[in-house]
């Protein structure tokens, strides 16, 4: 069965931060939310300036990160989102980097059906 998702669409303060963010995200945030117990993998993504199905989106993020979690049910999500939030409350987490924290969506997502083809990512 493929695992379950968080997906975090962020974006930098501003243009000309755009280079300090994405070291930061990918060098830093990335591997301290990696290294979390239940998430298996990552993945950062920029979000391609494509109109889809034909309207331009409305959306102010340019990035999206992709979390594997090890999570099964709606509780071990609400258990991954509870220890992520005290690593970071604990300070556990550099959140200095230039990303603008007021413009930033995250959902989860748990699996449904099988995946397609049937190998892993």
């Amino acid at each position: 069965m493929h695992k379950s998702i968080m997906i975090v669409l962020s974006k930098p303060v501003s243009q000309e931060d755009e280079e300090a963010y994405n070291r930061w995200y990918s060098d830093v945030h990335l591997a301290e939310i990696v290294a979390l117990p239940g998430v298996t993998g990552a993945a950062r993504y920029k979000i391609a300036e494509l109109a889809l199905p034909s309207e331009p989106s409305k959306r102010t993020q340019k990035y999206i990160a992709i979390y594997e979690l090890t999570a099964n049910t709606e509780a071990e999500l609400q258990a991954f989102v509870d220890n992520m939030n005290a690593s970071i409350g604990a300070g556990n987490f550099d959140m200095s980097g230039p990303m603008d924290f007021n413009d930033v969506d995250a959902m989860l997502a748990l699996p449904i059906g099988r995946r397609l083809p049937e190998q892993e990512l």
